[in-house]
């Protein structure tokens, strides 16, 4: 599923819009979903853990890139915060992959 949203979210043209639907399904995936590293870490096809990392990579050096908080603004601050801790910890664990 993430390496499918990576590649629309590529193929799109949209590496600037970090506001969309591609990025905001990737959000909700990273941050609620707590088996995600385990199940890219234990991926059969090493090319496509690898993509994974990759394509994170670039999204994170992405100047746009912060844009990703907006996905977090109708939530409580603290909820907020928490949040974005967990994506910021999943995202470079996910990275640490490649």
């Amino acid at each position: 599923f993430i390496a499918a949203k990576l590649e629309a979210f590529v193929e799109r043209g949209t590496k600037k819009d970090f506001t969309g639907k591609d990025v905001d399904d990737i959000v909700t995936v990273v941050c609620g979903r707590a088996a995600l590293l385990n199940e890219i870490y234990t991926a059969s096809n090493p090319e496509m853990r690898q993509y994974i990392a990759l394509e994170i990579s670039n999204m994170m050096k992405n100047p746009s890139f912060a844009d990703v908080e907006g996905h977090f603004n109708h939530l409580p601050q603290e909820i907020r915060h928490r949040l974005l801790s967990i994506l910021s910890e999943r995202l470079k664990q996910i990275c640490d992959m490649a």
